[in-house]
C-alpha cells in the first residue's frame, strides 16, 4: 500500500511530537518522533512517503495539492493539543478529496478515543504507541491480532489497548531518515548539521504528576539495535544526534553498555540528550563525554524543595546544584527547563526559580507555563479542584498561553513572570559574551542568532490568555 507520514501545516510553526504539542518557541523545528518511528515499521511492508509541512513551510493549499498527487492508500498523520481545531478542519477536507484510511497520532488522541472517533470523519483508527506494530495487522485487517490502537469498524469502536509494559526490551526496525527533509530540522542545542534524532526507550519509569509518560510503561530497545541506527545515520551524512529518549541513562548497566559501544565503533559523533539530576554522576558523565556527549538537557521544574516533592520529582534542589556544578566543571552543556504555575507556586517562589537558574549557571534555560495535559494527574486534581473544564482540550505546552490559573496567580501574572525569566537570563551582557566566546560551529552562531531573534520575538510579542 502507499503509506503517507504527515505532519499538517499550520499557522505557527508546531512541535507536535511523542504526546507533547507546543508552538515553537524560537522557529526551530524538528523530527517528529512519532512518524519517524512509523518509518521503519512501515517499510518493511509498504511504500512510505514523508511530508512534513511544517518543517517545509507548506501552505495547507500546497500540501493538500501534494497528497491528491501521491494517491496515497493510508495516511498516517499527527496531530496535537496545540493544533488540534486547526488539524481537524484541514484533515476533514483531505479526507473530502481522498478514499485513503486516515490515522493518527497525537497527545489529544490519548483521551476520549472514542468520542474522538465518533465525532470526527476524517479519523479511521488511533496510534496509542507509535513504537508499536499493530498497524501492521490494522492495515492488514487481521484486527484480532492488532495492538495498541482504537478504530472504527462498520460505524462502531474496536479498541485494542494493551497494558503498558515495564523494562521490556523490544525491537524496533530501522526508521527511514531519507525520507525525511533532514536539512530543515534546526534544534538549538546540536552542535553540527544535519542532525539525527535517536529513540533509544520509549515512556518513562518515574511519576512526575504533570507529565504524561507516566501513563504510557518504560521499555527499552537493544544496545546493538540502537547502534545499528546509528552507524546507519552516519552513512548518511548525519553530523550529530539527539537522544529523544524521555530519560536518557535510566537503566545505568545499559548506558554505560551504549556509550562504550559508541566509543568502540568509533562513532566519533557529538549528541545531546534529556536526563535526570538523580540519574548521572562523575563516572557516568565522564564516560557520556568520551562517547560524546557535549549537552544535557534536564528537568529543574522549581528551585522550591516543597514543590518538587509534590510534584513527585524525587530530588532536591542541592541535588541540581551538584549535578549542573559537575557539568560544567566537565566542560558538558545544560539545559535547565523551569516550569511556572505549579499549584502552590507563587510570585516569590517563581522569581526565586528565575534566580536559581542564574545561580546553577545553566547554559541554556527554557521557561514554560504548567499545562494540564491529558493523562495526567495535575489535570485530574485541576479538574476535581475545578481549575479546569473537563473539556479543556486546546493547550501549548511552550506557555504562548494560559489554561489554567492559581488561587494567588492570574494567568497574566504567570505569562509575565515567565516574559521576566527570559528577560532576565538571556538579556545579561555577560551570558551573552559567554555564549559568543563558546562558540564552537558556524552552525551554532547561526543557530544562536535564529533561536536568540525568535525568542525575543515571542517574548515581546505573546498572544492573549485563553
Amino acid at each position: 500500500m502507499k503509506v503517507l507520514l504527515l505532519n499538517p501545516p499550520g499557522k505557527e510553526i508546531y512541535i507536535r511530537e511523542y504526546y507533547c504539542s507546543k508552538v515553537s518557541k524560537s522557529g526551530y523545528t524538528q523530527h517528529p518522533i512519532d512518524l519517524l518511528m512509523l518509518s521503519g515499521t512501515l517499510a518493511t511492508k509498504h511504500e512510505v512517503s514523508v511530508i512534513d509541512a511544517i518543517a517545509e513551510k507548506l501552505t495547507p493549499v500546497k500540501c493538500e495539492a501534494l497528497i491528491e498527487q501521491g494517491s496515497f492508500d493510508v495516511i498516517v498523520f499527527i496531530t496535537g493539543s496545540v493544533s488540534w481545531i486547526e488539524d481537524s478542519e484541514f484533515l476533514e477536507r483531505i479526507k473530502n478529496k481522498t478514499s485513503a484510511l486516515m490515522i493518527g497520532t497525537g497527545d489529544i488522541l490519548l483521551e476520549d478515543y472514542k468520542k474522538l472517533l465518533l465525532e470526527n470523519n476524517f479519523l479511521d483508527a488511533i496510534l496509542f504507541d507509535f513504537t508499536s506494530d499493530g498497524i501492521l495487522a490494522y492495515l492488514d485487517k487481521n484486527f484480532e491480532n492488532v495492538t495498541d490502537m482504537a478504530f472504527k469498524v462498520d460505524g462502531e469502536v474496536v479498541s485494542k489497548e494493551t497494558s503498558r509494559a515495564f523494562q521490556k526490551e523490544f525491537y524496533l526496525p530501522t526508521p527511514r531518515y531519507e525520507l525525511f527533509p533532514n536539512k530543515k530540522y534546526n534544534y538549538p542545542f546540536v552542535l553540527h548539521h544535519p542532525f539525527a534524532s535517536i529513540l533509544t526507550d520509549y515512556g518513562c519509569p518515574f511519576k512526575c504528576n504533570f507529565c504524561v509518560m507516566v501513563s504510557l510503561g518504560f521499555k527499552f530497545r537493544g544496545v546493538k539495535d540502537i547502534i545499528e541506527e546509528i552507524n546507519y545515520v552516519k552513512k548518511l551524512g548525519f553530523k550529530d544526534l539527539y537522544f529523544v529518549d524521555q530519560t536518557f541513562g535510566v537503566k545505568r548497566e545499559r548506558l554505560i553498555d551504549i556509550c562504550n559501544a559508541m566509543i568502540a565503533e568509533k562513532i566519533n559523533m557529538g549528541w545531546v540528550c534529556w536526563s535526570r539530576v538523580d540519574v548521572v554522576n562523575k563516572d557516568i558523565l565522564v564516560l557520556m563525554k568520551k562517547a560524546g556527549c557535549h549537552t544535557i538537557l534536564f528537568g529543574v521544574e522549581t528551585s522550591n524543595d516543597k514543590l518538587l516533592k509534590e510534584n513527585r520529582k524525587g530530588f532536591t534542589s542541592s541535588k541540581v546544584r551538584e549535578t549542573f556544578l559537575l557539568c560544567r566543571e566537565l566542560g558538558i552543556r545544560t539545559l535547565g527547563t523551569f516550569i511556572f504555575g505549579l499549584p502552590g507556586d507563587d510570585r516569590e517562589s517563581c522569581l526565586r526559580t528565575i534566580e536559581f537558574a542564574r545561580e546553577i549557571k545553566a547554559d541554556f534555560a527554557s521557561f514554560n507555563v504548567l499545562i494540564p495535559r491529558k493523562n495526567t494527574e495535575v489535570r485530574k486534581e485541576a479538574i476535581k479542584k475545578g481549575l479546569i473544564n473537563t473539556d479543556l482540550e486546546i493547550m501549548d505546552q511552550s506557555g504562548s498561553f494560559v489554561v489554567m490559573e492559581l488561587a494567588n496567580m492570574t494567568g497574566e501574572e504567570i505569562l509575565k513572570i515567565k516574559d521576566l525569566a527570559i528577560k532576565k537570563f538571556y538579556l545579561r551582557p555577560s551570558y551573552i559574551l559567554r555564549r559568543l566566546i563558546t562558540l564552537k560551529s558556524l552552525y551554532e552562531l547561526r543557530l544562536l542568532i535564529l533561536n536568540g531573534v525568535g525568542l525575543i520575538k515571542k517574548t515581546f510579542y505573546r498572544k492573549k490568555i485563553r
